[in-house]
């Protein structure tokens, strides 16, 4: 099905004249993002979800003044060093959890010492 939408929402593309074409693309070119993030955090998915537990609670939306923003407790030169726009808390579980991906491929855990080793 998704094949489908974005074969022929893309197909499209270069020809749309109208808002609810460019709508049917965008939402199509947003569902392959989400789709690719997704296989992406796949494995590490579960340490994710335990490291963001010990940052923040688990509360993905949390910014509480202290320079460190989302579950995960980014700081802003970090989430943009990873493709991040504005603040991570201001973004949904799944890209928090693919920029961290992106982090952990370039440092390790290093950037979370206590609780990358959730």
């Amino acid at each position: 099905m998704l094949a489908a939408v974005l074969a022929i929402a893309l197909s499209h593309h270069e020809g749309c004249r109208t808002v609810a074409c460019e709508r049917r693309v965008h939402r199509a070119e947003l569902a392959a993002t989400r789709a690719r993030w997704a296989r992406v955090v796949r494995p590490f998915n579960a340490k994710l979800e335990r490291m963001a537990r010990c940052e923040s609670g688990g509360v993905w939306s949390i910014a509480n003044g202290n320079g460190f923003f989302g579950g995960l407790q980014f700081d802003a030169r970090t989430w943009r060093s990873v493709g991040g726009r504005g603040l991570p808390h201001w973004h949904t579980r799944l890209e928090q959890k693919y920029r961290a991906v992106l982090l952990i491929q370039r440092r390790g855990f290093q950037p979370w010492p206590v609780c990358g080793r959730a």
